[in-house]
């Protein structure tokens, strides 16, 4: 009988992105590892061997905001779209609530408020009646 030590591969990968306002890091873990491997020979024709193998891979990610404004992603995923316009309503009817950071970027209007006019401007940026948020006009 042979038996051969346990090794391990671990590999890893951290990625970090800043879009706008938005600043997030992942890190990937892939741990592989090999265990008990025998070799049991009783005569010259029969061989067994054994493996397990176990993988196991983690993925952490943390989302750090920054005091730096992108008008309409009220949503904070780094793109301005129809859905930052249903989170704003909801947070305006009081279903949800804002972060900091999103109330910042809720503010279409560059008033220093939030209010259901920087849901307008938001709207008409979307249709493209607006070129640039905030818009004062």
């Amino acid at each position: 009988m042979k038996l051969v030590d346990d090794s391990a591969v671990v590999s890893g990968t951290t990625t970090t992105t800043t879009t706008g306002d938005t600043t997030t890091t992942t890190t990937t873990t892939t741990t592989v590892t090999e265990t008990d491997t025998t070799e049991d020979t009783t005569d010259s024709t029969a061989t067994e061997t054994m493996t397990d193998t176990a993988t196991n891979t983690e993925t952490a990610a943390s989302t750090v905001l920054t005091s730096d404004v992108f008008y309409g992603d009220v949503n904070l995923d780094g793109t301005i779209s129809l859905a930052d316009v249903i989170l704003f309503n909801k947070a305006n009817a009081g279903s949800v609530a804002l972060n900091e950071q999103a109330t910042l970027n809720a503010d279409c209007d560059g008033s220093g408020s939030v209010s259901t006019e920087d849901a307008l401007v938001l709207l008409r940026f979307l249709v493209q009646l607006v070129d640039v948020l905030p818009y004062t006009g």
